[in-house]
C-alpha cells in the first residue's frame, strides 16, 4: 500500500485565545517603569517561547497511513495506531449535549466503542475514505495489497 499523508487543521480560536493571554503581558512591558521593564520583558519572552512552541506543534501535526498502522506525528511526538485496533471512524460534528462544533473531528473507535484518537484532518472526507479502506483491508485479509 502507498503511504498517504494528511495535514491537520488548526483550531483558530486557540490561536486567538493564546494571543489574548499574552496581550496583557505585552502591555505591561510597554507601559512598565524602568525598574520593572526587565522583569516584564523576561516574562513576556517566556510567554512568547511557550506560544511559539504551541503554534509550531499545532501547525506540524500530520497523519500518515503506513503499511500496518496510522502514524500520528507532531514535532517530536509520534503515536502509532495499528489498523487492527480501529473498528470504525466517524465524523463528529456535535458535542454530547448537541451543540455544533466549530471544527468537526474524526473519531477513531476500537471494538469496545472507546475512543482511540480524536483527529482534525483538513480533508475530512478524504481521510475518512482512506481510513475506512484500511480498516476494511485489515478486516478482510483477502483484499490486502502487497
Amino acid at each position: 500500500m502507498n503511504k498517504e499523508m494528511y495535514k491537520a487543521d488548526c483550531q483558530k480560536y486557540l490561536v486567538v485565545e493564546m494571543g489574548l493571554l499574552t496581550l496583557p503581558q505585552l502591555i505591561r512591558v510597554i507601559v512598565s517603569r524602568k525598574g520593572d521593564f526587565i522583569e516584564n520583558l523576561i516574562w513576556f519572552g517566556v510567554l512568547a517561547v511557550i506560544w511559539g512552541v504551541f503554534l509550531l506543534g499545532m501547525f506540524t501535526v500530520r497523519y500518515t497511513f503506513e503499511e500496518d498502522h496510522l502514524a500520528l506525528r507532531t514535532m517530536i511526538f509520534k503515536r502509532k495506531v495499528p489498523y487492527e485496533y480501529i473498528a470504525r471512524a466517524e465524523l463528529v460534528q456535535k458535542t454530547k449535549k448537541g451543540r455544533p462544533l466549530l471544527n468537526p473531528y474524526v473519531y477513531l473507535y476500537d471494538r469496545d466503542n472507546d475512543v482511540l484518537a480524536r483527529l482534525l484532518p483538513i480533508d475530512k472526507e478524504g481521510f475518512l475514505s482512506a481510513i475506512e479502506n484500511r480498516i476494511s483491508a485489515e478486516n478482510n485479509p483477502a483484499n490486502k495489497h502487497d
